[in-house]
């Protein structure tokens, strides 16, 4: 199809009469315009797909095969559709005007014609269709870049999930053969002491990355089938708690820990899931020396649990979007550690699937608090 921008625009001129054509030829190669000549609807067709003109007068009352018989066939082929056509006639009833309408017609002329009316509705028929013709590259070149960040997406993904299976079995086995030296004699010296519990620390870290991200994709697609039971809110936080071991991962720390009773039907692995991301965060992010909150209480229609920090107040406009794992460059340049933001879009799916909420919010003083929200009821 020609560019009006490169090549003077092509105009198919269809009339069954050559003097007509000749009159129309010379007022559009005046501005500029290249006439292509048909004089029978079966020429017109033919020039019109091996052409591609940029716009057609088309004269009404042709033998054989009238202007509107020729513009819908024009309008119902994907090849020329978004060619304009201009109907030229002396028919100046509605039921005319209706029928070239019906049959796709993108503006009329009437006869006798005036050179200016002309020659402004062809300007004005085929800059629309640069425009348009525009819009359509750029629609294609963005549906081509769609298509090609989808499959790197669907190759990233199965990449993804490829390493952290490859990467799951070895380091389970390597946090059990760690957890039995601990357990094995003769007792280890102070430092070799502190060293196999900053392995294994470590160790323990990684695990949870690597189940946040299997488990994330599951949440993701919908695939978790959630295992309620009742469980002991009390009871759920000093056994997490327990397995983070926080005085032996950061010993200068300490944690204050408020949670008032109650049941709560849960998938309970989840929920410790979203508590171990949160307090394991809270950790590496709050400065030596201070301290972690962990607060739970019944408030209208849930529980609400919070773990608080001490580490710098996150920007507002951060605090909007950290549960998105997109958010991951901008929490490194806030100071965050490297990888908070997986736990977050785990923790906020796991906590919305129970039908609850989560967010965060200044902490007093200084810091952040992040706050779960669990139905007292499942909903």
């Amino acid at each position: 199809m020609n560019n009006s921008n490169a090549v003077s625009p092509h105009v198919l001129v269809v009339d069954d009469h050559l003097p007509n054509i000749d009159v129309l030829r010379s007022f559009l190669e005046r501005e500029g315009y290249r006439v292509l000549p048909a004089t029978s609807g079966a020429q017109a067709l033919d020039i019109a797909r091996e052409r591609r003109p940029d716009l057609i007068l088309l004269d009404v009352l042709m033998p054989e095969m009238d202007g509107f018989t020729i513009c819908r066939i024009l309008k119902s082929s994907e090849e020329t559709r978004s060619i304009p056509v201009i109907l030229v006639t002396a028919l100046q009833d509605p039921e005319h005007v209706v029928r070239g309408l019906e049959a796709g017609a993108d503006d009329f002329v009437s006869k006798p014609f005036i050179a200016a009316e002309l020659l402004a509705r062809v300007r004005a028929h085929l800059r629309t269709k640069v425009l348009r013709d525009e819009l359509a590259r750029q629609l294609d070149i963005s549906q081509r870049q769609h298509a090609e960040l989808q499959r790197l997406e669907t190759l990233k993904e199965a990449l993804t999930e490829m390493i952290v299976h490859d990467l799951n079995n070895p380091v389970t086995s390597i946090l059990g053969n760690l957890e039995l030296i601990r357990q094995l004699p003769p007792a280890l010296s102070t430092p070799q002491a502190e060293a196999l519990e900053a392995a294994i620390n470590s160790t323990k870290r990684l695990m949870r990355m690597i189940r946040n991200l299997i488990d994330l994709r599951h949440l993701e697609d919908g695939q978790w089938v959630l295992q309620r039971s009742p469980v002991d809110i009390q009871e759920l936080v000093r056994g997490v708690l327990a397995d983070l071991d926080i005085p032996h991962m950061k010993p200068e720390l300490s944690v204050e820990v408020a949670v008032a009773p109650a049941t709560l039907w849960l998938d309970r692995y989840l929920i410790e899931r979203v508590l171990a991301n949160l307090l394991d965060n809270a950790v590496k992010y709050t400065r030596s020396g201070g301290k972690v909150k962990v607060e739970g209480e019944p408030a209208e229609k849930c529980y609400r649990l919070s773990v608080s920090d001490q580490g710098p107040a996150l920007p507002e406009a951060l605090r909007e979007r950290i549960f998105e794992p997109a958010a991951q460059l901008e929490a490194r340049d806030a100071g965050l550690p490297r990888g908070i933001t997986l736990g977050l879009t785990f923790a906020k799916l796991a906590v919305e699937a129970h039908g609850g909420r989560m967010y965060v919010e200044p902490h007093e003083g200084a810091g952040n608090r992040f706050v779960v929200e669990l139905p007292l009821r499942p909903l």
